[in-house]
């Protein structure tokens, strides 16, 4: 029979010789092709052994005899009648074969591989020498070549089995379940399931050891060593490898765990753009086939994507990426997008990816991309707005090896007569650059799509802008298109979509954040006011410089001059001492005169150039000035935009929509913090976003008072920023009960966050209950910080101290009738808030501490009463210290003396008096006649 042929003739106990004349091999579509004969005696798949028959030793010893003959002939046995059959069909018995066998046939195709490259080496080193014995080595290399062919067959096949087969957790199972009506298992069974989870892990290592074996030296047979030297001589030998290595890459796009894995989807990468790499080969057939599968690959799974665009980084190089992208936009119409949503998201993802890797090619081929902003599709316009901003961010970028970048001078002027061709130079770089009216339109377009239909490429556009604002290692963004961008944001507030509005407030806040207007000066007042007085100065600085041309071109003497020159600058030096009453004018005289200063630094001239240098000296300062104007120009207006969004912002801060308001609140703390004027009034609607029932409104109101007045502060100067708070507050008059509660509301839910410590504040407001000027503001501070657990112990280990300051003749009672009885009232107020937040008994000392106070806030009521000055003050003192004095006597210590246990008794006393003395005024006779 045949099989018993093959056997004795691959255990060579026939008499006929193995080593006869070299068939061809032409690799064939699929395997299936080789079970026919060819008519013209080339090798095919003759007397297949029946492996899956044959016993697992049988069949490993048939793999030894075959590696005996492989190491022997240096690989060029798998061309042998008998190898190329056991081997093929082992490869189609594969999922049929026992477990041991598949990793040696992977391992001894790789090294056959690995063999014939190395012999490939050593052929070319004879042909150096001299040409003697060309037909030998056209001879040699014609079976070496064949020999590659048929090893490429083989690995290709290997990598589609290897790639195709299921993990080892499938093929093995988990193990137990954990779902419903699962029963947990004794250790024995836990133990088991431990070690065949283990097992299967090893199992999955060794598989993608195997698939990294295969794809590399796959790969090594048209680009390692001398290969790509053996390839030359015969074109059509490299087509049908080439085909066959860059078949076996796109079978890692049916594994989606194989994608996963570094090393597997470097090799799969590399068995694709090594053909197309290699020099002096005809790549047509090659290309259109990649080309085609690349674009199948962005239908199937989650991967291909990304996998596309590293393949387009290795080959970028060759005019795959042109193609590839031409060719993509064939399939983007809105017939064949409507129903693919899979492609839709995977063509969208490589846009974007490819973009970020291959910014030139992207560049180079955009006139064939942006017609697809047209395309009723909005995943593929989305892609499109965040591949633009891919581009402007990667300007200065240094492009990937062997890539150069093109850029033509900019002309000056239309009207100029055109220059021949030979003189226009082109500057070649190996990073990415933009010119300027590339960038313009790119970006106009970009603004463009912010009124796009769909809600999802209008926030791309949002979020791909404030992406370039914030981009600090490059100018993506231009200064003079900062207005137009910060006037599209404030527009896009008011967008119909919450998830626009959020980005549209995101985008102000960056462009606020980083905007390139130079830093904020120095002084009172806010932005604007400081920007319009420093174009003032410049203004007043082009009047002297035009005064000093002028008096030049007069032609007065010398010593005149020298005269004018020192009056000019005594004036200037008066007009400097004026202006230096105010820090802010000072701030501004020294921004110009440093600008000035670093303009002039490259452009001193030589004393004996005399009125050329003087010349040349002021038109380099009339230049900086006229930037600085420029600049400080649009500075006004960026400010005026803000201040003209005031509106939308507060009635954002009164949204339904709680990311409306959370990101309101964050354009607010950033405005304010730059001292933009239109954030004075909205901040003081910030603090009643304390009390909102959502928590994430609340959150946020509570670190925006963070970040506006306690983020980076020491303990000293936060208790000081504390105490500011209500003294710029309570003075101005602007404030209500509903602003004080809110503060201190916010003070409380600062402290339980931690993000303020009472406990470090304490001593330092404590300090200032001592201060006439700081006081009041002291007592609302301790009383926001009163209900905290540090807080509560630092007042009670501070009674006797308030005892000492505002008892009978303290120091700290006050000296007015208003300011006594406010006093008493904040006293009351702090002392309530203390015993209602205590978690702890109140000790004998502090309830004795506690009655004092009560008294003496008492007795200040009843002697302002008595003399007749009742202010307004008055009430609000005589509630405190009527409520301080019920809750005071309901703690029920032996401290506390029998009138503070009857307050009700004490009161009434009190107010019959006051009533009595009230009637008696009134009658005095009648009352007295008694």
């Amino acid at each position: 029979s045949s099989d018993l042929l093959w056997r004795e003739r691959a255990r060579g106990e026939l008499s006929t010789p193995l080593l006869q004349a070299m068939k061809d091999f032409t690799l064939p579509f699929k395997p299936e092709e080789l079970l026919a004969q060819p008519c013209d005696g080339r090798l095919w798949a003759s007397d297949l052994p029946a492996v899956d028959d044959m016993p697992v030793q049988e069949t490993n010893a048939a793999l030894d005899d075959l590696i005996g003959r492989l190491l022997s002939s240096q690989g060029k046995d798998l061309v042998e009648d008998a190898s190329f059959s056991l081997l093929f069909a082992i490869l189609q018995a594969w999922p049929r074969l026992d477990e041991s066998i598949q990793p040696r046939v992977v391992d001894l195709l790789a090294d056959a591989s690995r063999r014939l490259i190395a012999e490939a080496s050593r052929l070319k080193k004879t042909v150096k020498p001299s040409k003697a014995g060309t037909d030998l080595v056209e001879k040699a290399g014609r079976e070496l070549r064949n020999a590659a062919k048929v090893a490429a067959f083989f690995m290709r096949w290997a990598a589609e089995r290897v790639l195709k087969q299921p993990p080892a957790d499938v093929l093995a199972g988990r193990g137990r379940g954990r779902g419903r009506g699962a029963k947990v298992g004794n250790a024995m069974q836990q133990a088991e399931q431990a070690a065949a989870a283990e097992e299967a892990k090893e199992t999955q290592k060794a598989l993608e050891r195997q698939r990294c074996s295969v794809l590399t030296e796959l790969a090594g047979l048209i680009s390692r060593g001398a290969m790509p030297w053996l390839w030359l001589s015969e074109p059509a030998a490299f087509q049908q490898a080439a085909q066959a290595v860059s078949d076996a890459g796109f079978y890692a796009l049916d594994s989606a765990e194989a994608l996963k894995h570094r090393d597997t989807k470097q090799s799969a990468l590399r068995c694709i753009s090594d053909p197309l790499l290699q020099e002096g080969q005809q790549h047509s057939n090659l290309l259109v086939a990649t080309v085609s599968k690349l674009i199948h690959g962005l239908r199937g799974g989650e991967g291909g994507a990304a996998f596309a665009a590293d393949c387009l980084l290795l080959a970028h190089a060759t005019p795959l990426p042109r193609l590839f992208l031409v060719e993509l936009t064939q399939h983007c119409t809105g017939a064949e997008l409507t129903s693919q949503g899979a492609f839709q998201r995977s063509l969208a993802n490589f846009l974007v990816a490819v973009s970020e890797r291959l910014p030139h090619v992207v560049l180079a081929n955009i006139s064939v991309l942006l017609p697809l902003l047209d395309v009723d599709c909005y995943p593929l316009r989305q892609a499109i707005v965040e591949s633009i901003g891919k581009l402007l961010e990667a300007e200065g970028r240094k492009l990937p090896s062997g890539a150069r970048c093109v850029a033509a001078p900019v002309a000056e002027g239309e009207g100029e007569e055109e220059e021949p061709a030979e003189e226009v130079v082109q500057a070649q770089s190996d990073t990415f650059q933009l010119a300027d009216a590339t960038k313009k339109d790119l970006l106009e377009t970009l603004m463009t799509r912010s009124l796009d239909k769909s809600v999802w490429v209008r926030y791309r556009v949002l979020q791909t802008l404030t992406s370039l604002a914030s981009n600090t290692r490059t100018a993506a963004l231009p200064r003079e298109k900062w207005p137009r961008v910060l006037d599209l944001a404030i527009r896009r507030m008011q967008d119909t979509a919450s998830m626009s509005r959020k980005a549209a407030m995101q985008l102000v806040r960056t462009l606020v954040e980083f905007h390139p207007y130079g830093p904020a000066l120095k002084g009172s007042g806010d932005e604007r006011a400081k920007a319009e007085k420093l174009l003032l100065e410049i203004d007043e600085r082009f009047k002297t410089l035009k005064a000093e041309e002028l008096a030049e071109l007069e032609g007065e003497a010398a010593e005149p001059e020298q005269e004018g020159e020192d009056k000019a600058e005594e004036q200037q030096g008066k007009r400097r001492r004026l202006k230096a009453k105010t820090e802010t004018d000072l701030s501004i005289a020294r921004e110009v005169d440093q600008d000035l200063a670093a303009g002039a630094a490259d452009a001193d001239g030589d004393e004996e150039e005399g009125a050329s240098a003087r010349h040349e000296a002021r038109e380099k300062k009339r230049e900086t000035l006229r930037r600085m104007q420029e600049c400080y120009a649009q500075r006004v207006n960026f400010v005026e935009l803000l201040d003209n969004a005031e509106t939308r912002l507060r009635g954002l801060l009164a949204s339904r929509t709680s990311t409306d308001v959370t990101e309101a609140i964050g354009v607010v703390v950033e405005l304010r913090l730059r001292g933009v004027p239109a954030a004075a009034r909205a901040f003081q609607q910030v603090l009643g976003l304390v009390w909102s029932r959502h928590v994430p409104i609340k959150d946020a109101a509570v670190d925006a008072f963070h970040r506006m007045h306690l983020e980076g502060r020491d303990a000293s100067s936060a208790a000081n920023a504390i105490l500011a708070i209500y003294k710029d507050g309570c003075s101005g008059g602007s404030w209500t009960y509903t602003h004080l509660a809110s503060v201190q509301e916010l003070i409380q839910q600062a402290a339980d966050k931690g993000l303020v410590s009472p406990a470090d504040v304490m001593p330092g407001l404590l300090a200032a209950v001592a201060s006439p000027s700081s006081c009041s503001a002291a007592l609302r501070a301790i009383t926001a910080l009163a209900a905290s657990l540090e807080g509560n112990s630092s007042i009670m280990a501070a009674l006797p101290k308030l005892k000492e300051l505002f008892g009978n003749g303290g120091a700290s009672a006050g000296t007015s009738a208003e300011e006594r009885l406010e006093r008493v009232r904040l006293l009351c107020q702090l002392l309530l808030r203390l015993q209602s937040s205590s978690k702890t008994v109140i000790s004998d000392d502090s309830c004795a501490y506690l009655c004092s106070l009560s008294q003496s806030a008492t007795y200040t009521v009843v002697e302002h009463f008595a003399k007749g000055q009742v202010p307004a003050q008055w009430f609000g003192a005589a509630q405190a210290a009527m409520d301080f004095s019920f809750e005071l006597a309901s703690v029920g210590k032996k401290a506390i003396d029998a009138s503070h246990r009857s307050p009700d008794k004490v009161w009434e006393n009190i107010l019959n008096r006051m009533l009595c003395s009230l009637l008696g005024g009134k009658s005095g006779g009648a009352a007295a006649a008694p």
